[in-house]
């Protein structure tokens, strides 16, 4: 079944009193795209609204006063859970959602109608690469690590209203991503720094192995030609990922 993608499916009107909105948007060009927004309602109720061009699909995520959470798509929850209420004191934090699957000429964004926006490049999010998560959290806290396995492209938090709104955008590219301090750098994803580590261990684990049996039989330039090697790992494999991924 082909889809036709029409312009502005959906059109938002101003927000009421008490509302609070976040969008998250790709520029391209002139145009700038509205891919995700977070609504915060008047009652205290969060929602978190993805445009798509079957105007019955809807995915969306939800998040209710007495902590009901749960994500909807053509009109059926599911995954619902139980949260903390959002009634009294908010502790920690709580994820909303994670979306994948972005793209432009769905919705235009106009940011006069957000609280906030944060703006992305179309090669940080498309159909194929980039996801969006989004948390609620206490004030001074930070969200979990949504996505241990891709590097943290963007994030900003949203304090406008309690709990605050952390939006994230992730990405499996390692060229992509922010130190832990907030500023731009590159980094070396969770799982190659993991693998890389494992690769060490075990070279030299039989580097020793074989430095023992070497010794023992006095075989003294093979195990000259061991310890050289162990050396020229060091410096190849950990000194490059300690440049790659700096402190």
């Amino acid at each position: 079944m082909i889809v036709e993608i029409t312009q502005n499916p959906m059109e938002l009107k101003p927000p009421r009193t008490g509302e609070h909105r976040y969008a998250v948007a790709i520029r391209a060009g002139a145009n700038l795209w509205l891919t995700l927004w977070v609504r915060r309602s008047p009652k205290g109720e969060f929602f978190v609204m993805v445009p798509r061009t079957e105007r019955d699909w809807t995915p969306h995520a939800s998040y209710h006063l007495d902590g009901t959470h749960h994500m909807k798509s053509y009109g059926h929850p599911s995954f619902p859970r139980k949260r903390q209420p959002l009634t009294g004191l908010f502790k920690g934090t709580e994820n909303l959602c994670c979306f994948a699957g972005h793209a432009t000429n769905l919705a235009t964004c106009d940011a006069a109608l957000f609280d906030g926006v944060l703006e992305v490049s179309s090669d940080v999010l498309g159909p194929k690469h980039g996801t969006v998560c989004v948390d609620l959290v206490e004030p001074g806290c930070q969200p979990v690590m949504a996505l241990s396995a891709h590097s943290i492209v963007r994030r900003e938090t949203f304090t406008t209203t309690v709990p605050h709104v952390v939006i994230t955008i992730y990405s499996s590219d390692e060229t992509r991503g922010i130190r832990q301090d907030g500023e731009s750098g590159g980094g070396v994803k969770q799982d190659e720094k993991r693998l890389l580590k494992l690769g060490l261990f075990w070279a030299a684990i039989l580097a020793g192995f074989w430095l023992s049996v070497s010794v023992i039989h006095r075989r003294v330039y093979t195990a000259a030609a061991i310890a050289i090697w162990s050396v020229f790992l060091y410096v190849v494999f950990y000194r490059d990922a300690q440049r790659r991924n700096p402190k």
